[in-house]
């Protein structure tokens, strides 16, 4: 199976690990899971999700699509998600308006509720959406009473605010400088990917730092050696259930 992952030496085409979210991060390790992907292979010869659940998914998602345009249906349903209800009686003040939401959208049904995705650079907003809620309808947050509560609120908080100051920020730069953390998942991908096409430590770290720094740095006890290490070791561990730590996390 062809994941895109055979021009792993090209750093540049894990850019867009950069613009990602928790929720699509927490997909890219385990689109990389080879049982996962003998599991959808399976599933796709017997017309059968049956193995979803051990994934923490409703149903299993295509592993050849990256987090750019995959939206695995997680479940349970990540705090990063907002739920937006139908009020009873009218709210001239709280209609909802789906052109309002900033960014890339799109609506995916995974058999159960109907899940919200807009991608607007740098942040990725998700919500689900009641079936009887309607355009220009008066609309409420629920907040599901659970471990995550204040997760949920915050998250509550910035769809808000994105909602209501979506027009005048459709200029937003695209120059926002990644973070550290984006910047180790982005390495962590492509040590994981140069160690399941068969490459050698010092061939992954040549590929994320360079070859000048090996021919400079590399020895059986020097820091860049330790850092590569470091990444296969994460990547290993994230893509063979660490993942799932992404989906609760306040931050990637």
């Amino acid at each position: 199976m062809d994941n895109g992952q055979s021009a792993w030496t090209a750093a540049a085409a894990y850019l867009y690990i950069l613009r990602l979210d928790a929720a699509s991060l927490a997909w890219e390790y385990l689109r990389r899971n080879v049982t996962y992907q003998a599991h959808w292979r399976g599933a796709v010869r017997r017309s059968d999700s049956s193995p979803a659940d051990l994934w923490g998914l409703q149903h299993l998602e295509d592993p050849r699509h990256d987090g750019r345009v995959a939206d695995p249906p997680w479940c349970p349903t990540p705090p990063s998600s907002v739920w937006l209800t139908r009020l009873p009686e009218a709210d001239p003040g709280t209609r909802f308006q789906f052109w309002r939401i900033p960014g890339d959208k799109s609506l995916a049904h995974d058999g159960i509720r109907l899940r919200l995705t807009a991608r607007h650079h740098p942040s990725v907003r998700r919500a689900v959406l009641a079936t009887d809620l309607a355009a220009d309808e008066p609309y409420a947050f629920s907040v599901p009473a659970d471990d995550h509560v204040q997760a949920r609120c915050r998250a509550v908080n910035e769809f808000a605010t994105s909602y209501n100051t979506g027009h005048r920020r459709q200029s937003m730069s695209l120059g926002v400088r990644p973070t550290r953390s984006a910047l180790t998942h982005m390495r962590v991908l492509q040590a994981l990917d140069g160690a399941r096409a068969g490459a050698s430590q010092r061939e992954i770290a040549a590929a994320i730092f360079g070859e000048g720094a090996v021919k400079d740095s590399w020895a059986p006890d020097s820091e860049l050696r330790a850092q590569t290490r470091y990444l296969l070791r994460r990547g290993d561990a994230l893509s063979k259930g660490g993942y799932r730590t992404l989906l609760n996390a306040d931050s990637s």
